[in-house]
């Protein structure tokens, strides 16, 4: 997920609430992504970096990073420039809860559709 590039390169969809919480699971509306031709170079340029770049270039504390760190920033700028080449849009994605991966995983629809069904409650806010 493109958490920590979201900021400046993922705009929401005005017309529609960002994140919905319903039924033990939780939906991402649909999002554009809009690159500028240095943020493409600076993304394909991460992907190329060594960690120690890495960490030296986009970590604020590079010695207390964990392990994850590096990936998450690679899958991060993979996420946004696939996004980016396929026009922009990024689908609404429902996630549920995982217990075997212990993580969030994109949902079934049927399966969160029932869920949904299920709970009277739903949560959203807007961006």
């Amino acid at each position: 997920m493109a958490r920590r590039h979201g900021a400046r390169m993922v705009r929401p969809d005005p017309s529609v609430p960002q994140a919905i919480w319903r039924g033990g699971a939780f939906t991402l509306e649909a999002l554009t992504v809009r690159l500028s031709a240095p943020g493409v170079l600076s993304l394909r340029a991460m992907l190329g970096m060594r960690r120690e770049e890495l960490l030296e270039k986009h970590s604020t504390s590079p010695e207390h990073e964990s392990a994850r760190f590096v990936p998450d920033m690679q899958d991060s700028a993979r996420w946004l420039l696939a996004a980016f080449a396929a026009g922009g849009r990024v689908p609404a994605v429902r996630y549920v809860w995982d217990e075997e991966a212990g993580d969030w995983a994109a949902a079934a629809a049927a399966a969160t559709t029932a869920a949904a069904a299920k709970s009277d409650k739903a949560v959203s806010w807007a961006a």
